[in-house]
């Protein structure tokens, strides 16, 4: 991997981060007593919107299916950080 890559790698990290951190703390303002269950309905709307992505610019139907998994695969790992950032802050405060 060149420096290049190393640093477009960083970026899209710091970025995924970034917005999992988002999403937590909009699950924490939604519903403090049970974040959890905000992250969940956010989850099931991104998921099924992730399914349904349609990239019509690609001529190829087997490369927008491509396109299409790794868009959902990239949207359930954002969902999965949240939910381990909810989980740990839960903890914190002796809720689950």
């Amino acid at each position: 991997m060149n420096e290049q890559a190393i640093k477009v790698e960083m970026r899209l990290l710091v970025l995924e981060l970034m917005v999992s951190s988002l999403l937590t703390a909009l699950c924490l303002q939604v519903n403090d007593a049970d974040p959890s269950a905000a992250l969940m309905t956010l989850t099931k709307t991104i998921t099924e919107g992730a399914r349904r992505q349609v990239f019509s610019h690609l001529k190829d139907p087997a490369l927008s299916d491509l396109y299409s998994a790794e868009f959902e695969a990239a949207a359930t790992q954002l969902t999965d950080r949240a939910t381990s950032q909810i989980s740990v802050i839960l903890k914190s405060r002796g809720g689950a």
